[in-house]
């Protein structure tokens, strides 16, 4: 292996790089923004960086076109969930990023719950699926201590912690619903379609 096309400009990416470069390789890298760390070691590699919008698979591949590495490395998400490493696999490249099909587990949090429970695995924890302010409230409270997450994989933001009964909440509770994050319902309503495939 020669040359290798680094995808994404964050930390993990910067780290890649910088073990690539260990071995040798030429580095070449498509961001969305420029990391002087990464435009650094490609530099020093002989590659070439592009910066463009990371998601956009028509872009990932003229990227791709122009490096001809021997191996794209995609690191972070949000390029798996638009399809990128499918369209350049379907070009013939070989790639380190799982298929969006794969990353939806990573993307959707309920999906990640689903399967555990499908399958048995280790670690499983109760949950449920709430478009209702309310409705979550009561589960927590019901529960006691849970962890309240988007669905959508959101990058390590977005996680609430709720502890014991819940009930110093009880006052921001009318405040959330009347900015609007939702209307009380009658009844908790499961997940009972995860995607075909699981």
């Amino acid at each position: 292996m020669e040359k290798v096309l680094v995808i994404g400009d964050g930390a993990r990416e910067h780290a890649i790089a910088w073990g690539l470069d260990k071995s040798g390789v030429k580095i070449y890298a498509f961001m969305g923004h420029l990391n002087p760390g990464i435009a650094k070691i490609v530099k020093k590699t002989g590659g070439f960086y592009r910066i463009g919008k990371i998601t956009d698979r028509s872009e990932a591949v003229k990227v791709a076109e122009e490096a001809s590495p021997d191996l794209i490395v995609i690191g972070p998400e949000e390029p798996l969930f638009a399809g990128v490493s499918d369209e350049l696999r379907s070009r013939g490249f070989a790639v380190l990023g799982a298929p969006s099909r794969g990353a939806v587990v990573e993307q959707r949090k309920d999906v990640a719950r689903y399967l555990q429970w499908k399958y048995r695995i280790p670690g499983r924890l109760i949950y449920d699926v709430f478009s209702d302010v309310a409705e979550a409230y009561a589960f927590a409270k019901a529960i006691g201590s849970v962890a309240i997450k988007p669905v959508r994989q959101a990058g390590g933001k977005g996680v609430r912690l709720v502890y014991g009964n819940a009930k110093y909440l009880e006052g921001s509770l009318d405040e959330v619903i009347t900015k609007g994050a939702g209307r009380p319902r009658s009844n908790w309503r499961r997940i009972k379609t995860p995607p075909s495939w699981c």
